[in-house]
């Protein structure tokens, strides 16, 4: 598979997943794991709880993803609003300014 088809599989699953209310999966799960348990109250017991871990891992990962998101938007935005385009403007009206072919921002 292609890193493009890799990335649109994995966006697919996120959203079928995101379709999906986690208090309801989780007691899908549960429900699945005392199933495959059978009688025995115990495994059932240990295998809902590692289901109920999984999910706690996954909404921390999700939380932990969602703020590190956030930041990243966060830091983009003030990139783009710290003024160079203001700069550009005032090099433009200044006819004294050297000439600005717009590689001044790239670093070599």
């Amino acid at each position: 598979m292609q890193p493009s088809q890799d990335s649109s599989c994995l966006d697919q699953r996120i959203m079928r997943v995101m379709d999906h209310d986690i208090a309801t999966l989780v007691a899908q799960l549960c429900n699945l794991s005392l199933a495959l348990t059978g009688s025995s109250a115990k495994g059932a017991a240990e295998m809902a709880l590692q289901v109920v871990e999984k999910v706690e891992l996954l909404v921390d990962d999700m939380q932990t993803l969602r703020a590190a998101a956030q930041e990243l938007l966060d830091t983009t935005s003030r990139h783009v609003r710290s003024g160079h385009i203001e700069d550009r403007t005032a090099i433009a009206g200044d006819e004294s300014a050297p000439f600005d072919d717009g590689q001044r921002d790239r670093t070599v």
